[in-house]
This record gives structure tokens, sequence and C-alpha cells, in this order.
């Protein structure tokens, strides 16, 4: 196997494995939820419709749109000097401080990417589809559109192993960690 191959292959996992199981999390729910979920307080279940497109949009972009990128990147870590698949691994401590940078970078860029989106001449052009989701579904977290994707999901995720030169095992951790993450906070429990 080629390490551009590899490299594709481990990249899309990180990304689709936690999603998926998510997603699958959710649609295994009760059609009632429980007093004590926070989507008891909710209007109810998702827009069948809406949904149905939500999962249309996912399914081209994790795969269609994906593949491309996914070719990219491989050249853009390699450009910037990031240790490759078959480089030794960092020190457990170097890892878990690297996340942690990852957290810190990644939720100031999310922050600001969002609140730019909020912006009135961003709102209704870029991000309002995302806000067409009243309820918390994992499928919500990625039903927006290319800039939305970029200013508020891929950059501020992909910013601080870019700028540390990560590992590219760190990084697919990484984007596993994130997935996890802004599946479960779009699953409303």
């Amino acid at each position: 196997i080629s390490p551009r191959l590899a490299f594709m292959t481990m990249a899309f996992l990180a990304r689709e494995v936690p999603f998926v199981l998510y997603c699958l999390f959710s649609y295994l729910q009760p059609a009632e939820p429980s007093k004590s979920s926070f989507a008891y307080f909710q209007l109810g279940r998702a827009d069948p419709a809406l949904v149905q497109r939500a999962r249309r949009k996912a399914l081209v972009d994790h795969t269609v749109m994906q593949i491309p990128l996914l070719w990219l990147s491989y050249d853009l870590f390699r450009w910037i000097g990031s240790p490759q698949l078959e480089d030794p691994l960092p020190p457990p401590v170097a890892v878990l401080a690297q996340l942690l940078f990852f957290v810190i970078v990644c939720d100031a860029a999310g922050w600001l990417g969002h609140r730019a989106l909020h912006h009135p001449l961003l709102y209704t052009r870029f991000h309002k589809q995302h806000h067409e989701f009243l309820i918390c579904d994992p499928v919500a977290a990625t039903y927006f559109g290319t800039i939305d994707d970029l200013l508020e999901g891929v950059l501020p995720a992909m910013l601080g192993p870019l700028l540390l030169r990560a590992h590219v095992l760190v990084t697919f951790g990484w984007v596993a960690l994130r997935i996890c993450e802004t599946s479960e906070a779009h699953l409303g429990l």
C-alpha cells in the first residue's frame, strides 16, 4: 500500500468511524426522550425531510468532497514537514501537550469563525442552513455549506496540528476526538 493511500485511509477512518457511531447511537434513541435529557426540553424530533436532506449532504460531503481533500492533505502535511506514518511517534507527554494546544487553538479559532458567520453579511448566505435544525442531532453537526465548514470546522481543527507540524497519527487521533466532541455536542444528551 502506498504511503498516500495509507494516509488517506487512516484520515478517512479517523473522521468517519466516530461520526457513524454517533449517528447510529442517535438513531437508536427512543422516540420519546427521558425527562432527564436535554432533548426532552426541545420541540421533538427533527423534521424527517430535513434529516433526509442532511443525510444526503453528509454522504456527498463525507465521500465525494472528502477524498480530493485527503489527497491534497497528504501533500500539505509532507510539505510542512509533519512526521509521517513511518516516523516514530513523539513521547506520550508531548502528545498530551499537543492535544491540549489543539483544543485551545481549535476552540478559539472555532469561536471566532462561528462569530464571523453570525455577521449579517455572512449569516443568511453561509451559516443559516446549519440552524435549520431546531433540535440536536449528530447529522446537524455537518449540515452546512463549504465556507461554513472551512471557517468553523476544518481550519480551526487543523490549525493546531499544522502550526506544530504534528505527527500525522497524532493529528488523526485529534480528528477522531474532535468529531466525537462535535457529534456529542449535537446529540442532545
